[in-house]
C-alpha cells in the first residue's frame, strides 16, 4: 500500500518485540542453551551412564579405534551432572522461556519468566560452585538474576545487556570445564 506524497515514514510500533531489536542477544541466549545441553549430554555419555553395546562371548567388538576420552574432567562432570548442573539447566531454560516470550510479544509471560529467572539464578548462586571458573560463574548468575529482575519489571531493554553478559560468562565456564585437565 503506497503512502500519500509528503507524509512521514511510519515509525515502528511501540509494541515491536524486544527480540527483533536484539537479534544478536537472542542468538547468544540460544547458543547458551545449546552449550549447556551439549555439555550435560557429553558428561552423561562419557561418564558411562548409558548402556553400551556388549560383544558376544568370545567375539571382540569390531572397532579398532581407541576408546574416546571424556571432554570434561571427573570433577567437572560430577559438578555438571549433580545438583549444580540441574540448577544451571533450570536457569538456561528460564533464559530461553524469557527470550521466547519476548520474541512472541507476550509481555505478561515475559514478566513471569523474568521473575522465575531471577529466583532460579538466586538459587543457583547459593548452590555449589564449579571446580573451574567459580568467579565467572558467580558473576554470570548475578547478571542473569538482575536481568530477570529487570524483565519482571517490564524493562527488557535494561535486561538485554545483562542477559548477554551472563551468557558469555556461562559459556566461558562451561568451556573451562571442558578444557580443564585437573582432578
Amino acid at each position: 500500500m503506497a503512502r500519500p506524497a509528503g507524509s512521514p515514514p511510519s515509525a515502528p510500533s511501540p509494541r515491536t518485540s524486544w527480540v527483533r531489536g536484539h537479534l544478536a542477544l537472542t542468538g547468544l541466549v540460544a547458543a547458551l542453551a545449546v552449550a549447556v545441553a551439549v555439555a550435560v549430554t557429553v558428561v552423561i555419555t562419557t561418564s558411562g551412564g548409558g548402556d553400551s553395546p556388549a560383544a558376544a562371548p568370545g567375539h571382540p567388538l569390531s572397532s579398532t579405534a581407541p576408546a574416546p576420552q571424556p571432554l570434561v574432567t571427573p570433577s567437572g562432570a560430577k559438578w555438571l551432572t549433580g545438583p549444580a548442573g540441574k540448577l544451571l539447566a533450570t536457569v538456561g531454560t528460564d533464559v530461553g522461556t524469557l527470550s521466547t516470550a519476548e520474541r512472541a510479544g507476550h509481555h505478561h509471560a515475559a514478566i513471569l519468566a523474568g521473575r522465575k529467572l531471577a529466583g532460579d539464578a538466586r538459587a543457583a548462586i547459593k548452590g555449589p560452585m564449579p571446580p573451574v571458573g567459580a568467579r565467572d560463574y558467580r558473576a554470570a548468575l548475578a547478571a542473569l538474576q538482575r536481568a530477570g529482575a529487570y524483565a519482571a519489571n517490564g524493562e527488557a531493554g535494561k535486561a538485554a545487556p545483562l542477559l548477554q553478559l551472563g551468557g558469555l560468562h556461562i559459556t566461558r565456564v562451561t568451556a573451562a570445564l571442558a578444557a580443564s585437565g585437573g582432578p
